[in-house]
């Protein structure tokens, strides 16, 4: 059975690496990486289908021959269509199993934390989907969320006893997945601003450049556009391709 958490910690790697390599990897580069967790072919295509809806191009796979339409539903993605048929396999315990599991970990009984974190993944796929469409892929919510898991599992014997640690493990999961989805919103915030500006001066530029016969100055663009000077320049500093800006200041 894949260790899923590590698998998922690998993938994200794996997704920075590609970052450094211009979005490119090769199939054999992938299967190197992977090489110790014994996967099969099956698995190698979900990889490769991912990593290209992310944008990462894997030399001699072609995503539209090999994606199955029906293991690509919004709620079935191609991250969960790797786990969830080995996820139905796990241990279910009812309320009174689960409170003496929770027990032995506070407790420290050997094996007991690696139960409690089979028993709680699937919980965390079903988190998940709650957080869904709030610009956050699934499987990075599944990510943070085990994460999330992981780290109040090692905390739980460190509770006082008067926390519920039900209560805890999903609160910890819950906060890990809405700070992934804040820290997304605010990149794309800062993001759609910047762009909005850089288009406001580029227009400003072509318009000024036309009606004067000249390339506007700074200043000229800050009386323009409404902006500060300091603000074009930091634009113009970030985005340089985006507009042309006379140097005599």
């Amino acid at each position: 059975m894949l260790d899923k958490i590590k698998f998922m910690e690998m993938l994200g790697d794996l997704k920075e690496i590609a970052q450094t390599q211009g979005n490119t990897l090769t199939q054999d580069e992938i299967k190197v990486y992977f090489d110790e967790m014994e996967l099969s072919e099956e698995h190698y295509n979900h990889i490769y289908t991912y990593l290209t809806e992310n944008q990462i191009s894997i030399n001699g796979f072609n995503a539209k021959e090999e994606v199955n339409e029906d293991n690509m539903r919004e709620e079935d993605s191609v991250f969960l269509s790797m786990f969830l048929k080995e996820l139905r396999t796990f241990e279910k315990l009812n309320k009174e199993e689960e409170f003496v599991l929770l027990r032995e970990v506070k407790n420290e009984i050997p094996g007991a934390k690696e139960r409690l974190i089979n028993v709680w993944l699937p919980k965390v796929v079903r988190i998940a989907k709650k957080y869904k469409n709030q610009g956050v892929f699934l499987e990075d919510l599944i990510q943070e969320g085990n994460i999330g898991l992981l780290i109040a599992v090692e905390n739980l014997s460190n509770l006082e006893d008067s926390i519920d640690m039900e209560t805890y493990l999903k609160e910890m999961i819950m906060k890990s997945m809405e700070e992934s989805i804040d820290e997304n919103m605010d990149e794309d915030v800062l993001e759609n601003t910047l762009l909005g500006r850089s288009n406001l001066i580029q227009e400003a530029a072509n318009y000024l450049a036309e009606d004067l016969g000249q390339v506007p100055t700074v200043e000229q663009l800050a009386e323009y556009t409404k902006l500060t000077v300091e603000e074009i320049k930091e634009i113009g500093t970030i985005a340089k391709d985006v507009v042309e800006i006379s140097k005599d200041v």
